[in-house]
């Protein structure tokens, strides 16, 4: 996938935007986007910042469109969508586990099981 998003970009890349072919252009932008799962940015506005007793829908919406944590990104910890290794329960859990033993923990879930 990460060719693809390369070679379309090249698109954008070649037919720059130069005020009579914005119509080409916009539709290059669009496929573009399309592909990366970023459509998003040309078709909503920014929300303003939710306050802190906001629901917690908003917040998270205004995170993605801040380039927050993306539900299609996978931790490197677990490998599970949707959070960071910073926030994996797993890591988290194995951080506080090896403290209590005095040991670090580096490596991910992955190699913990092959050894």
């Amino acid at each position: 996938m990460a060719n693809n998003t390369i070679s379309l970009r090249s698109l954008l890349e070649k037919e720059k935007l130069n005020g009579i072919n914005f119509h080409d252009w916009f539709r290059n932008l669009r496929i573009v986007l399309k592909q990366e799962r970023k459509e998003y940015v040309i078709e909503e506005a920014v929300p303003n910042n939710p306050g802190p007793n906001a629901p917690r829908a908003d917040k998270d919406k205004f995170k993605k469109l801040k380039g927050g944590v993306s539900k299609y990104g996978k931790c490197f910890h677990c490998g599970k969508t949707g959070h960071w290794k910073r926030n994996c329960p797993i890591y988290l859990e194995d951080v506080k586990k090896a403290k209590a033993v005095g040991a670090s923990v580096s490596g991910t879930a992955h190699e913990k099981d092959s050894s």
